[in-house]
């Protein structure tokens, strides 16, 4: 699975140089946080690492597909949206914590759920489930 900079990195290297300035002038114009100073010279490798040390990878990736949206870059952006969609239901399906002693188990929207101090954990369905994962088991 790829990682989110390697999802931006890999958009942005589809990207033309006229096309790559024109990204850049409007991360800058449109999103405070990197100056124009630090993008004049910067390549796509520097463009992801600044996205990523200003935002964050997660609101660098829905930066990325809105300024690709504004140069009228559509098939990138949706390409990249639903790549990002792929790595974030992977994830979700992976993420497993022990049930902790000051937790609630319970439903809610039909669904069943972990409430406790980390937060709300959907548990999923049996129907939900591929037959060849794995959840990981933890002490309760």
């Amino acid at each position: 699975m790829e990682s989110l900079q390697e999802l931006l990195v890999n958009s942005l290297e589809e990207l033309e140089d006229a096309k790559l300035k024109k990204f850049q002038w409007h991360l800058n114009n449109d999103h405070e946080g990197i100056r124009k100073s630090e993008m004049e010279n910067a390549d796509r490798l520097k463009t992801v690492d600044m996205m990523v040390g200003c935002f964050g990878p997660k609101e660098a990736v829905k930066i990325t597909v809105d300024v690709l949206r504004k140069i009228q870059q559509k098939h990138l952006a949706e390409d990249l949206a639903n790549k990002y969609k792929q790595t974030q239901d992977q994830d979700s399906m992976k993420t497993s914590a022990p049930v902790a002693a000051d937790s609630y188990m319970g439903r809610s929207e039909g669904k069943n759920i972990v409430i406790s101090s980390r937060g709300v954990t959907k548990i999923p369905d049996k129907s939900e489930i591929h037959p060849t994962v794995r959840l990981p088991v933890g002490k309760v």
